[in-house]
């Protein structure tokens, strides 16, 4: 067996050194593969992601649109009802003679009322209350 010189160990030892270095550059550059890889991978993802995401926002602001117009819609037909509720109750109110809550005094307050037969009606005279016959047919009133 022969003896290596200090230098030759020296050579030894480095060489072993490189071999070393180079498996764990070998290993590096195949890690860095991979993590090139995954990042692709990941970029073609957001990038989808990305339209999924403008295409969901955008069919997001097309119902929000669409549920502003409805509201505003509600809100129009509810003050248009009001209004109607408020003019019904204006003309409910009016006095005009022909007022459901008293008692007719004759048979114009009858046909005034909404009364379009002929027929015998309870109406109020001064202190009572009598039956009279109104004929509807012929009672012309303008109203």
């Amino acid at each position: 067996m022969t003896q290596m010189s200090g230098e030759e160990k020296a050579i030894s030892s480095f060489d072993s050194l490189i071999q070393r270095l180079d498996k764990a550059d070998e290993r590096i550059q195949r890690q860095a593969l991979r993590i090139r890889n995954s990042v692709g991978r990941l970029n073609v993802f957001l990038v989808r992601q990305n339209r999924t995401n403008n295409s969901q926002m955008r069919k997001l602001e097309s119902i929000d649109e669409k549920l502003a117009s409805d509201l505003k819609e509600l809100f129009n037909s509810q003050q248009r009802q009001n209004y109607e509720i408020a003019e019904l109750r204006r003309r409910w109110d009016r006095p005009q003679g022909k007022s459901l809550t008293r008692m007719p005094a004759n048979c114009h307050d009858l046909k005034a009322v909404g009364h379009g037969l002929s027929g015998i009606y309870p109406v109020k005279a001064d202190d009572h209350i009598e039956m009279v016959y109104c004929n509807m047919t012929l009672c012309k009133f303008d109203f």
